[in-house]
């Protein structure tokens, strides 16, 4: 954001005859991505500067038209190419990543509207997703979007007494089920991984958000962050706290 605000700050003072300045956004700041706060904040603030102007020392006046494009993921290159876990990720949640011949289209189309004399917008969305798999199905924003069908709010049971969970509360069942679950996830046998934490398996923070956003759409479930995001936590203790809210 702030080497922006210098480049335009530098045009303005050396008159360069600018007709527009092009920023890189995220859908993670038009949306919102748990466990990427700082990343959503930096991308955020292009969104800002192209919507709002600067409302810094120049009182909002820019020597261009500011655009942001709120991208997704890109398949060809970039960190979400085919064959990263970011690319495996964005498929699980319905988060298509792009082809770069069609990221390029939607790029032009965007330049299209926004430097046009009377342009329609100055910030645009380009991505590929199936919202109702996605973690932002149930977004407000969404309305303008797409139409879709309210979706039942999952039920949380509770807990036994003392507000923990112990084996005679948990149905074999719901318990197998959730072993068989993690296990598949992470790619490995339940005995190997349920003394282990999940840093401890190599999952950093967004991969553990992801990991409860794919638990929570398998099981039609609402499991609070807190549970999953524990860094002491073992994998079988997480099985039996998530167990209780199966219902």
């Amino acid at each position: 954001m702030w080497h922006s605000m210098s480049l335009l700050r530098l045009a303005q003072a050396l008159k360069w005859p600018l007709q527009f300045f092009l920023g890189f956004s995220s859908t993670s700041s038009l949306f919102g991505y748990g466990g990427q706060v700082n990343y959503c904040a930096a991308n955020a603030m292009l969104d800002q500067l192209a919507v709002f102007g600067d409302s810094g020392e120049s009182g909002g006046r820019l020597p261009c038209r500011v655009i942001t494009v709120n991208w997704g993921p890109w398949g060809e290159a970039g960190m979400a190419k085919v064959g990263t876990k970011a690319y495996e990720a964005a498929v699980r949640e319905g988060d298509t990543p792009l082809r770069t011949a069609t990221a390029l289209r939607c790029l032009a189309a965007a330049l299209r509207l926004a430097t046009s004399p009377q342009p329609s917008a100055v910030q645009f969305a380009a991505c590929d997703v199936q919202w109702q798999k996605s973690q932002w199905q149930d977004l407000p924003i969404l309305d303008i979007v797409h139409e879709r069908k309210k979706l039942e709010a999952p039920r949380e049971a509770s807990p036994s007494k003392g507000g923990k969970a112990n084996a005679a509360d948990i149905g074999l069942d719901s318990m197998s089920a959730i072993e068989d679950w993690l296990a598949n996830y992470i790619s490995s046998s339940w005995t190997r991984i349920h003394k282990k934490t999940l840093v401890q398996l190599g999952l950093d923070s967004l991969e553990v958000v992801q990991l409860r956003n794919q638990f929570n759409k398998h099981f039609s479930v609402n499991v609070p962050l807190r549970i999953v995001a524990e860094p002491s936590q073992k994998v079988g203790d997480l099985a039996m706290a998530l167990a209780p809210l199966m219902g």
